[in-house]
């Protein structure tokens, strides 16, 4: 299976970081790639998640964004893509994990200046699958 992941630089809530535990550790066996947005926030914690459940059985494929937001690229990284702009790089998420979007996103509701929910709107008009970890 073939995962991307997408969320706030706020970081995720601790329910939200259970929830992502939980998944990883069900899918563990079936996941071969994870991909996210090198952000910081949500996506380095999932990061951490996801090697944490699945050590070194899953390829990790970070895509950094030309926005300060950009979290410095994780040293166990297994593909790293050329740096985009924050719109053109959630595009390369979803396509490279198109069997689901994971999105973990600030508000409960969707917000129409979030890079998170524009990522989410591209995977629905994509037809890939979204799973949403609520706050608490």
């Amino acid at each position: 299976m073939k995962v991307s992941f997408t969320g706030t630089r706020q970081g995720m809530s601790e329910w939200q970081k259970q929830q992502l535990d939980m998944w990883a550790w069900t899918n563990r066996n079936k996941l071969v790639q994870f991909s996210h947005g090198c952000c910081i926030g949500a996506d380095v914690e999932a990061h951490l998640i996801i090697r944490k459940r699945c050590e070194n059985n899953v390829f990790i494929s970070v895509f950094p964004s030309t926005a300060k937001t950009r979290a410095e690229v994780p040293a166990d990284a297994n593909y790293v893509a050329l740096a985009k702009p924050p719109l053109e790089r959630d595009k390369d998420i979803v396509d490279a994990g198109h069997d689901l979007l994971i999105a973990a996103p600030l508000l409960m509701t969707e917000f129409p200046r979030s890079g998170t929910w524009a990522t989410v709107r591209y995977a629905r008009k994509k037809k890939v699958p979204v799973l949403i970890l609520w706050r608490d």
